[in-house]
């Protein structure tokens, strides 16, 4: 989502804005960010980050822990995590395989360090540039071949119910990671994706009330639903609600005579990552395709100043040149950059990859942050 590439303090003044307003927790208000992939908000309730299980619970939460232990038949780690970004970054960490499900396109700029690993599996409904890189690639169903569940930005539950039948006899995810840990020994022994629902139920409180049967019978629930009250929560807000305080600010960068030009990462509605998703939905292409043609590897957008001064035109290639790093890029002259600045949607081709390794520090303070680089004619 666009918010995502914004710092802490910028997000922080959004929010601040909505509770001056008071339009927190009232028909129609509220700071809901809308995110460039489906089921987002779901992968966090279901615990897809190092720290956290299902329903935000921590790891370090010794009540949480010894109900999954005692479901699961097995002991937990007691640490935090790392992301797979953490993991690729660091060159000495253990990491001997690496399991892709679905969609990542973001870990395409460590093509190198997973080329490197002895085993790299892809599970996934399309192919990508990241299943290129794997050994083995597993074939799942798509969301109309099978039955299951979407939790979208508003924290509601909808039921997606099966409409048609998988070509090959493809398996839906959640049978084919049932399969794997049969044929590993531990087998989850579902039988329906129904009953997947019906354990996150009896181990997550703010899913507790939420049945296949129950969203059968509507239109989405939001969380939290408990047994006592099947229809959800439609505000959760507490009581009283605070302003956050901004955090230290970051140390602002200065252009300099040898790297005049400051340099912002970011997104773009048309470049993203690979822009997997973007070929694959026909709105988007539609809209976008004139200009996907016109800078197909992405580009630098220049004011009509700094054009000028740099001696290029649109779509004129340039190589940008800062202190640890350098990548080709194709100009694209813009109105809506201002002199001494330059933009650079964050879409990952073979020159830009190293560059952000290079500089990912800084990339992830997010939009804000600057690099100072020159920019020169090819």
């Amino acid at each position: 989502s666009g918010i995502s590439g914004l710092s802490y303090d910028a997000i922080a003044s959004i929010f601040n804005a909505f509770v001056l307003a008071d339009k927190i927790g009232k028909e129609g208000c509220g700071v809901n960010p809308i995110a460039g992939i489906n089921y987002l908000q779901g992968s966090f309730d279901m615990g897809c980050a190092p720290d956290l299980l299902t329903g935000f619970q921590s790891i370090n939460d010794t009540a949480a822990k010894k109900k999954f232990e005692k479901a699961w038949g097995q002991e937990l780690p007691t640490f935090k995590g790392k992301t797979v970004e953490q993991l690729l970054a660091d060159s000495s960490s253990p990491l001997k395989a690496l399991v892709i499900i679905d969609h990542d396109d973001g870990v395409v700029k460590y093509a190198d360090r997973i080329k490197s690993l002895p085993f790299v599996a892809y599970i996934g409904a399309f192919t990508n540039k990241v299943a290129d890189l794997a050994h083995v690639v597993l074939p799942v169903t798509t969301y109309i071949e099978t039955d299951g569940t979407f939790t979208n930005t508003e924290r509601r539950v909808q039921l997606s119910v099966q409409k048609c039948n998988p070509a090959f006899d493809v398996l839906p995810m959640w049978k084919l990671i049932d399969t794997i840990a049969e044929a590993a020994g531990k087998p989850f022994n579902y039988k329906h994706a129904s009953e997947v629902m019906d354990e996150i139920a009896s181990l997550t409180p703010s899913y507790e009330g939420i049945s296949y049967k129950l969203l059968s019978k509507k239109h989405g629930i939001q969380w939290p639903c408990t047994k006592k009250n099947h229809d959800g929560t439609k505000y959760c807000v507490p009581d009283k609600v605070s302003f956050v305080l901004p955090q230290k600010p970051y140390a602002l960068v200065q252009a300099t005579q040898e790297y005049p030009y400051l340099l912002m990462l970011g997104k773009a509605q048309h470049y993203w990552h690979q822009n997997n998703i973007m070929h694959k939905t026909f709105i988007p292409l539609r809209e976008y395709n004139a200009t996907l043609l016109l800078y197909p590897d992405g580009y630098i957008a220049v004011s009509p100043e700094d054009a000028k001064k740099i001696g290029v035109r649109d779509r004129w290639p340039v190589k940008v040149v800062a202190q640890k790093a350098s990548m080709k890029a194709m100009v694209m002259v813009s109105d809506d950059v201002s002199p001494g600045t330059a933009y650079v949607p964050y879409f990952i081709r073979e020159g830009i990859a190293s560059f952000l390794l290079a500089y990912s520090d800084i990339v992830s303070q997010g939009e804000e942050a600057t690099i100072p680089v020159r920019i020169e004619k090819v």
